[in-house]
């Protein structure tokens, strides 16, 4: 291992592709002699997993940085090029993380080279809101930069397809070998980020993209009218935990009638470093979202909420009296899938045949609740991208299932099909439905568990 770890470091120390500052810091890792660096960094290349790179940065083929960016981007193009689309097209976005920003537009600059018309969000954008973009653009694939919830020293890859999910058979596969393949850092296309800009090769995603994201989330409210003339009976504290929740979840809520949508406003900086936390920016953590429910109780606010770096999962903590109970994935899902079922019965817009999808290690009480309202549950592999697959199967064989829910335990929750993944925008617009329709009733989202377990068991 030591051996071919300083083979492949040489390799690279001396190899033109590798820019010049680059090449140095290799040299200098050489001349050190420092095993565990050079071993750790070069051991072996980066490997393109099923849904994409994620590993810490740095410079070596065992690290996240520009040139492994490209690689897989390039294997992405392969593939996507075999299906000789008339236009190409793929949607990039990226959350705060250190060179989230650079690497997008590294990502962006070989799809351009290879034919692939790139759509790129100006700032940083949430998974749910990359997934939106490929179904909106009707993209071959789309790419997020992130590394969810994982410590600051990583980055990483999220390869999307043409359903706005992410890659799975066939399709993962043939990147991941795609990706073995390159053998040569000749074999990767690339065009200056700016030229590709001006040949109308990669363009702007704009505003007016964000906004229809937003209206779809509006159409799936409940009770539009009790949120806009009630919704400043609630008292929501919501953290971003430095990433890029924080503009969509203060938009959707604000939009929605949540004037009292009070921001942990040192955690709403994008902050690669994570510095106000003293874990990872995990919202499953109770220790990541320690300012939000510090500032809920003394503020004698109802809920609190964080959401991870790319927004695609959300935690809730519920003010109990003066005592802050943290739910877990399970019973968040729980009070979603009832107040869609019951709400949707209420309103007579209960589809007619309607469909619930979750993880065979989430709950088995929400295949109760949806057999009590008529519903169809099926269970997948944990990984929402597995939820979207069989959802788009099921769609393929022309069923006549209609799309209600779905979810898993690990905070991740889909409350409308136009996204492809786990959706903590529309989620967090869902739970303040939630918790104003039960404040108005005299409870809280802990007597509202409560009455579900009455209720169903």
């Amino acid at each position: 291992m030591k051996e071919k770890a300083y083979e492949l470091a040489k390799e690279w120390a001396n190899n033109s592709y590798i820019d010049q500052e680059d090449r140095q810091k290799i040299q200098e890792m050489l001349k050190c002699e420092n095993d565990n660096e050079i071993i750790e960094s070069f051991y072996q290349d980066l490997e393109f997993g099923t849904g994409g790179l994620r590993s810490i940065i740095g410079i070596g083929s065992n690290r996240m940085n520009k040139y492994n960016v490209r690689k897989a981007t390039q294997a992405m193009c392969n593939i996507v090029l075999k299906q000789k689309n008339p236009t190409m097209k793929a949607a990039i976005s990226h959350d705060n993380r250190r060179f989230s920003k650079e690497f997008a537009r590294e990502v962006a600059s070989v799809f351009a080279a290879n034919g692939i018309k790139a759509y790129i969000y100006p700032e940083l954008t949430p998974t749910p809101m990359l997934s939106y973009a490929v179904r909106y653009y009707e993209a071959d694939c789309g790419v997020m930069l992130t590394a969810s919830h994982n410590p600051k020293q990583y980055n990483g890859f999220k390869a999307y397809w043409s359903d706005g999910a992410q890659v799975t058979p066939p399709h993962d596969s043939e990147i991941i070998e795609a990706y073995g393949e390159i053998s040569n850092w000749d074999e990767i296309k690339t065009i200056d980020f700016e030229t590709a800009l001006d040949e109308k090769m990669v363009e702007w995603i704009p505003e007016s993209v964000n906004e229809s994201f937003y209206k779809i989330i509006e159409e799936g409210v409940q009770n539009t009218t009790m949120c806009k003339e009630s919704g400043d009976q609630v008292h929501f504290i919501y953290t971003p935990l430095h990433g890029c929740g924080y503009i969509p979840c203060k938009t959707i809520s604000e939009r929605l009638g949540f004037s009292k949508f009070e921001i942990v406003e040192s955690q709403a900086v994008f902050d690669s470093e994570f510095s106000t936390l003293k874990s990872t920016p995990n919202p499953e953590d109770p220790e990541a979202l320690e300012l939000a429910v510090a500032l809920m109780v003394e503020a004698n606010a109802d809920v609190a909420y964080g959401t991870d770096p790319d927004c695609d999962r959300l935690g809730v903590v519920v003010n109990n009296k003066g005592v802050p109970v943290y739910l877990n994935g399970n019973q968040i899902a729980v009070l979603m899938l009832h107040y869609l079922c019951t709400q949707k019965i209420k309103n007579n817009s209960m589809p007619a045949h309607p469909l619930v999808i979750k993880s065979i290690v989430t709950s088995p009480l929400q295949a109760t609740i949806a057999k009590a309202y008529d519903s169809d549950i099926i269970d997948t592999l944990t990984g929402f991208k597995w939820m979207a697959h069989a959802w788009r199967e099921l769609q393929e064989k022309g069923t006549d299932y209609e799309f209600l829910f779905a979810s898993e335990e690990s905070f991740g929750y889909m409350p409308h099909d136009k996204v492809r993944d786990k959706d903590a925008v529309a989620a967090i617009a869902l739970m303040n439905e939630i918790t104003l329709f039960y404040k108005l009733a005299g409870k809280n989202l802990i007597d509202a568990l409560d009455n579900i377990y009455e209720e169903h068991g």
